[in-house]
């Protein structure tokens, strides 16, 4: 299923993208576990120590992967929520696959032959390119929000800034950098499934030495992936991993007050 022709070849820092992925690793796992100490100091104790798993199962499917509430708030916010939500959870199931790709899943076995050289590979680019243009959409749908429309409910500051450029710029780079990829090969029906990528693709042709630009966009998009790894646990984007647990705890918590009272 590969494109003819012969893939351009371009220098990777491994070792560098190796250090700077550690260390932002490491700020988010130092990050989280100061978030979750706090969090535990400030969480009172419930009456009872069961947990209505039923309840929390239902909570999970309606307001946090569909968001509900928010929907019920403000349809605008929903959309760009729940753009970014499924984009990440598109490209972490991707980042996944390709962990187990290196440490699980035995090189030459069907399954790692279907997933790098078969049709799993195919789909794997489509998740890819839709998970990023999700993301851009809802990034770049919240930017148009908050600093060209500015609606005065809506406080925005430095952090959130970050944020929001780093979300875009991540993609962007993610995008060019395949699309620079497709641009120096032969067309290939392969390439419908990069869809984006393959549109933008007619940007870069003709580019004589493409080599140094995608090692500077590669390195770039380590950096800026670790960077906001880093980040997370210190901004708004904590709310990725903090909202949905709040959300189905206390679920659990009034349906269990509920039963105590009479209420359910």
């Amino acid at each position: 299923m590969g494109a003819l022709g012969t893939e351009i070849v371009y220098y990777k820092p491994w070792i560098y993208f190796g250090i700077v992925q550690s260390i932002g690793l490491l700020i988010f796992i130092i990050g989280m576990a100061d978030n979750i100490s706090f969090y535990l100091k400030g969480k009172v104790v419930s009456l009872r120590n069961e947990k209505s798993y039923g309840a929390m199962v239902k909570v999970f499917f309606r307001e946090v992967l569909f968001q509900r509430q928010l929907l019920q708030q403000s349809s605008l916010r929903w959309f760009m929520h729940i753009l970014i939500f499924w984009g990440f959870i598109a490209l972490m199931s991707l980042s996944a696959v390709s962990v187990l790709l290196d440490s699980v899943i035995p090189a030459g076995s069907p399954l790692a032959e279907y997933l790098t050289t078969g049709q799993g590979r195919m789909y794997y680019k489509l998740v890819g390119d839709t998970g990023g243009l999700m993301i851009l959409i809802g990034a770049g749908t919240a930017f148009i929000r908050r600093y060209i429309v500015r609606p005065e409910q809506v406080e925005t500051i430095w952090t959130d800034t970050i944020a929001l450029n780093t979300l875009i710029i991540l993609v962007l780079t993610g995008f060019t950098l395949e699309a620079m990829r497709i641009a120096s090969l032969p067309a290939s029906p392969e390439f419908q499934y990069s869809f984006v990528a393959n549109t933008l693709a007619g940007l870069f042709r003709g580019i004589d030495n493409p080599a140094p630009y995608m090692t500077g966009l590669w390195t770039l998009h380590g950096t800026l992936s670790a960077a906001l790894i880093a980040y997370i646990p210190f901004s708004k984007l904590m709310h990725i991993f903090s909202a949905p647990t709040e959300i189905v705890i206390n679920a659990s918590e009034e349906r269990l007050r509920g039963d105590l009272y009479g209420n359910s």
